[in-house]
C-alpha cells in the first residue's frame, strides 16, 4: 500500500483533494498537512510515496520542501500544485524530477488521473531491472555466507535429492560434483593455553590448507565451529576410479604433517586432522562426519596435533552404527520450524518420525530413550516459555507427563501425549493471537471515537497502540475487513447525522467536534455520502 500526502496552506483545498482521492483511490492511505513544518514532522513518522505539494506556503516554499522530502524518502514522487501557471515553477519541477505539475483549477478527474499515473510509475520502479541487478549483485556478495550456512546444514542433515544437491552446488559455485562421492577432512585448532593469540588463526589455517591442496584436488570448506574446519575433497578431472581416490588419499595424508609443522612454526598453533579413508555418497555425510569427530575426540594417546584416518578407528565407529540420538538431535530443528510456523500436521509428523526411529530398539528407561524424551519435551516447554504460553497452556497440559517419563508404559503413549500437547500449544497461540488482534482493533476504534476533534491520522493512531503504521494498516484491514480511513469516515458520518438530528448545534460547532478543517470540506464530505447538504438533512429529519 502506498501513502500519499496532500500539502496546502489552504485547508479547504487540502481537505477537498484528500476527500476526492480517498473516494476514488481507496487502495492508498491519504494524509493531509497545512504547512511545511507539519510535513517535516510527518516525514519522521511514516514513509511517504506520493506528495501533492503546494508550491507557495508561508513557512517554507514547496521547492525547498521538495529537497528536504527527497533527502528523507528518495523514492517519493512529488506533484507540484499551484494557482499560478508560472514557467519558472514548471522548469524547476522538471529539473527536480517532479512527476507532474497541476494547477489548482484542475478538475478532480485530472488530479485522480495524475495520481493513478504516479502509482503506475511506482509499480514499474518496483519491477525495474536495475533493482533486480542490485539484488543479484548483493546475492553474489553474500555467496560466501550462503555457502557457509548451506554446508553447515548439509553436515547436520543431508536430506537433499541428488538433483536438488546438484542444483545447489551449481548455484553456489562450490566447484564440487554432487553426483560423485566425496571424502572429508576435519581440521581442528587445538587448545594451547601457553600460546593463546588475540587473533583467531582458524582462517590462516584454512588458507594454508587451501594453498597446499587447491592446485592438485577439488576442495571447498566450511568453518563448522570456531575451532573446526571441515574440508570436502574430490579428485581433479572427474576421474572416479578407485586408484585415483587412493592416490588422492595418500597425497592428502602425506601433506597434513607438513601443514601441522607450518601452523606450529608460523602461527605457533597446534592443529589436529582426521581424514576419511574411503570416499562415500553425500547422503552419508552426517554419519561420516560424526565418525571422524568422535575418533578425534578419543585422541588415541594425544590431546593435540592428532593425525588419524579411518584405518585406526575401532569397529564401534562404523558409519552404519552412528548413535541414534545423534541422528535425532539433528531433527529437533524440524520441531522448532513446525512450532514457529504453527504447523500442527508437520509437528505431529516430526514427533512420529523421531519416536518411531527408537521405539523398536530402545526402551523407555534406556539412556537413549530418556534423552529423546527430554529432547522433545524441552522443545515444547522452551517454545511455551518463548511464546509466553505457559500460563495458558498449563491448564490444558499435564505438566507431570511433560517432564516425567516414568508416567508412561509405552512409546505409543509418549507419542500420543506429545502430539496432543504440541497441538494444544499451537491452538492456544492461534487463540491468543486472535484475541490480541481483536483487542488492537478495539483500541483503534476507541481512540478514533474519543478523539474525533484531534489528530487521528494513521501515524497518531499507530503511536497510541505502539505499532508500525504500515503493519497496523494491514492488520486492521485484515481483522475489520475495512481500512482505518473507512472506519473514520463511517464514525464521522454517523456522529454528524446524530448531531444534526438530535441537537441544535451550529454547523461550525459540529465541524469542530468532528475534526474537519472547515465548513466547506464538511459540506462536501456530507453531500458525497448523503447526496444532500447538512442543512437539508437537518430540515428533513
Amino acid at each position: 500500500m502506498y501513502n500519499a500526502l496532500i500539502v496546502d496552506d489552504e485547508p479547504y483545498i487540502a481537505d477537498g483533494l484528500t476527500l476526492v482521492i480517498r473516494e476514488e483511490i481507496p487502495e492508498i492511505d491519504v494524509y493531509t498537512a497545512y504547512c511545511g513544518n507539519d510535513v517535516l514532522q510527518l516525514l519522521d513518522r511514516i514513509r511517504i510515496d506520493i506528495i501533492i505539494l503546494d508550491v507557495q506556503m508561508p513557512d517554507i516554499s514547496g521547492i525547498e520542501l521538495h529537497t528536504k522530502i527527497l533527502r528523507k524518502w528518495p523514492n517519493c514522487k512529488v506533484i507540484y500544485h499551484t494557482a499560478h501557471d508560472n514557467f519558472n515553477y514548471v522548469r524547476h519541477a522538471l529539473k527536480s524530477n517532479a512527476v507532474d505539475y497541476l494547477l489548482k483549477t484542475s478538475r478532480d478527474d485530472v488530479v485522480i488521473s495524475t495520481v493513478r499515473k504516479t502509482i503506475d510509475l511506482l509499480d514499474r520502479e518496483k519491477r525495474d531491472e536495475t533493482i533486480l541487478q542490485r539484488v543479484n549483485q548483493q546475492l553474489i556478495n553474500a555467496l560466501p555466507q550462503i555457502r557457509h550456512d548451506f554446508f553447515n546444514n548439509l553436515i547436520n542433515d543431508c536430506d537433499y535429492t541428488p538433483d536438488d544437491l546438484s542444483e545447489r552446488f551449481s548455484y553456489l559455485d562450490v566447484g564440487l560434483d554432487a553426483g560423485e562421492r566425496v571424502m572429508i577432512l576435519i581440521a581442528r585448532k587445538d587448545p594451547d593455553k601457553k600460546n593463546e593469540q588475540k587473533q583467531n588463526p582458524i582462517y590462516m589455517i584454512r588458507e594454508v590448507i587451501n594453498d597446499n591442496f587447491s592446485n592438485h584436488i577439488r576442495i571447498t570448506s566450511v568453518i563448522h565451529k570456531p575451532y573446526e574446519i571441515i574440508f570436502f575433497l574430490q579428485p581433479n578431472g572427474g576421474d572416479t576410479a578407485e586408484d585415483v581416490w587412493n592416490k588422492m588419499y595418500i597425497f592428502v595424508l602425506g601433506t597434513l604433517e607438513r601443514i601441522q609443522s607450518i601452523c606450529r612454526e608460523l602461527f605457533n598453533t597446534p592443529v589436529s586432522f582426521a581424514l576419511s579413508r574411503n570416499s562415500f555418497q553425500w547422503k552419508d555425510l552426517r554419519a561420516c562426519y560424526l565418525r571422524l569427530a568422535n575418533a578425534m575426540n578419543y585422541g588415541f594417546g594425544f590431546d593435540k596435533e592428532i593425525l588419524i584416518d579411518d584405518k585406526y578407528l575401532e569397529d564401534g565407529f562404523n558409519k552404519s552404527q552412528v548413535s541414534v540420538s545423534e541422528k535425532l538431535r539433528s531433527r529437533t530443528a524440524d520441531l522448532d520450524v513446525s512450532l514457529e510456523n504453527n504447523d500442527i500436521g508437520s509437528l505431529k509428523e516430526c514427533i512420529d518420525n523421531m519416536i518411531d526411529e527408537i521405539s523398536h530398539t530402545e526402551t523407555l528407561d534406556s539412556s537413549v530413550g530418556i534423552e529423546i524424551f527430554f529432547m522433545i519435551s524441552s522443545k515444547l516447554m522452551s517454545y511455551m516459555n518463548i511464546a509466553e504460553l505457559w500460563k495458558i497452556a498449563e491448564h490444558s497440559i499435564n505438566i507431570k507427563k511433560l517432564t516425567d517419563i516414568g508416567t508412561y508404559t509405552s512409546w505409543d503413549d509418549v507419542k500420543g501425549f506429545f502430539k496432543k500437547a504440541g497441538q494444544t500449544i499451537i491452538e492456544y497461540k492461534f487463540k491468543r493471537n486472535a484475541e490480541e488482534e481483536q483487542g488492537i482493533v478495539a483500541r483503534v476504534n476507541q481512540f478514533i471515537n474519543e478523539n474525533l476533534d484531534k489528530d487521528i491520522s494513521l501515524a497518531a493512531i499507530a503511536e497510541h497502540v505502539h505499532f508500525n503504521p504500515f503493519y497496523l494498516s494491514r492488520l486492521y484491514k485484515k481483522m475489520a475487513d475495512k481500512s482505518i480511513s473507512e472506519y473514520i469516515t463511517e464514525v464521522r458520518l454517523y456522529v454528524s447525522k446524530k448531531y444534526l438530528r438530535q441537537t441544535d448545534m451550529k454547523i461550525k460547532d459540529i465541524v469542530k467536534a468532528l475534526g474537519f478543517s472547515d465548513q466547506t470540506y464538511f459540506a462536501r464530505f456530507f453531500k458525497c455520502a448523503e447526496h444532500m447538504t447538512p442543512s437539508e438533512y437537518r430540515n428533513s429529519h
